[in-house]
């Protein structure tokens, strides 16, 4: 009899020197780049507020979060708007600039390989793999999502209500 094999449908998202894997259902939609709303006084990864679908979306560099270099937009970015899982109701959504479409995969073990990597206590890296040959980071969500709590308090400003509709 066959051995069961289960696998994950994934997101592998082009960033700056890599990509990011995520569980599809992480990912609410995937937008062209457009410029968001600067943030007074915030942090260097965070790059402004987007509004989607009338909310304050903020707008993050996960390059610049994990401490490396902030790109610059490649003329093809794009956002993706994430879902946040953590159930604060504070966040329902943050933004990732990513550098092209993110492809759709199905990964299982033999499509992926944990590298050694022993994350630091405020790192924002749960993971590093190789999946299909290719190096890749599995971002901590949980942390981001903290991060971007911990800026909410002092940066953002208070989400939009949604218009009141019209119809009669």
């Amino acid at each position: 009899m066959a051995e069961a094999r289960s696998s994950v449908r994934s997101q592998i998202i082009p960033i700056s020197g890599g990509h990011l894997v995520l569980p599809n259902t992480a990912v609410a939609e995937v937008i062209v780049y457009s410029e968001p709303a600067p943030v007074a006084d915030g942090p260097e990864w965070l790059l402004g507020l987007l509004n989607w679908r009338e909310r304050d979306v903020p707008l993050l560099s996960f390059e610049a979060l994990s401490g490396q270099p902030k790109p610059a937009a490649p003329l093809r970015a794009k956002i993706v708007v994430l879902n946040a899982l953590g159930g604060n109701p504070d966040l329902n959504f943050f933004a990732v600039l990513v550098h092209g479409i993110p492809q759709l995969a199905n990964i299982d073990e033999r499509r992926i390989t944990a590298i050694d990597y022993t994350p630091d206590a405020d790192s924002v890296i749960a993971s590093r793999v190789v999946v299909d040959g290719e190096t890749a980071v599995i971002p901590d969500l949980d942390a981001i999502e903290q991060r971007l709590l911990d800026c909410k308090k002092k940066w953002f400003k208070a989400p939009r209500k949604r218009r009141a509709s019209t119809k009669a």
